[in-house]
């Protein structure tokens, strides 16, 4: 496995941080976290919002959450998720619409999601943007004559190898599955007093503590 790549400052040079931000991605996927970690932080600045590397930025959100982070991946992408709109090629827009997708589906199955997805809400954002990533591979497969893209698409998105447990510490908390019960202790009730406010006392009367 080769060591995580060393980034150059142009997102489009050969080498540079978009091709750094896959094998960022390849290393999550193999389960190498330490050096995926490694990579992502000296990727993902170079990417996080420059032009003409939202397929770097990609990546660097699909890497999140293979290393079991989707907490961060999901505030990465909530100021950035409206930049799908704005960018100007169909593989760009493929790419992060899918992810973006992708990172909301599994924020929501963790309980993680907000409510509300820029003007959307939350699940109405995530089937918007996995539908709009598919279409987009779609035209590009009948464009070519092939499925290479959709097939890439797939792969990106595959779910076998998000790793269950967070590496970096976690920024949100997962909800508690549905019907469990609360860890917390039940209050103690206090415990009754062997002297009830008003005793029996001889000849049926009754006398009250004083």
């Amino acid at each position: 496995m080769s060591e995580a790549p060393e980034v150059q400052a142009a997102p489009d040079a050969p080498g540079g941080p978009v091709q750094a931000c896959a094998e960022v991605e390849a290393l999550a996927a193999a389960g190498d976290l330490e050096r995926a970690v490694a990579g992502f932080r000296r990727c993902w600045p170079l990417v996080a919002d420059a032009e003409g590397a939202a397929r770097g930025a990609a990546s660097c959100l699909r890497a999140l959450v293979r290393i079991g982070n989707t907490d961060r991946a999901l505030d990465l992408l909530l100021p950035r998720v409206d930049r799908v709109d704005t960018l100007t090629t169909d593989a760009d827009r493929m790419w992060l619409a899918a992810t973006a997708g992708w990172v909301l589906g599994h924020a929501r199955s963790l309980g993680m999601a907000p409510e509300r997805v820029g003007h959307r809400d939350a699940g109405t954002a995530e089937a918007e943007l996995a539908a709009l990533g598919h279409e987009l591979a779609r035209q590009a497969d009948r464009t070519a004559g092939d499925t290479a893209t959709s097939d890439a698409l797939a792969a990106a998105l595959d779910d076998r190898a998000v790793s269950p447990e967070p590496t970096l510490p976690p920024t949100r908390m997962p909800a508690p599955p549905a019907g469990a019960g609360s860890r917390l202790r039940p209050p103690r009730t206090p415990p009754r007093s062997s002297t009830s406010p008003s005793a029996p006392v001889a000849g049926g009367a009754t006398s009250t503590p004083r």
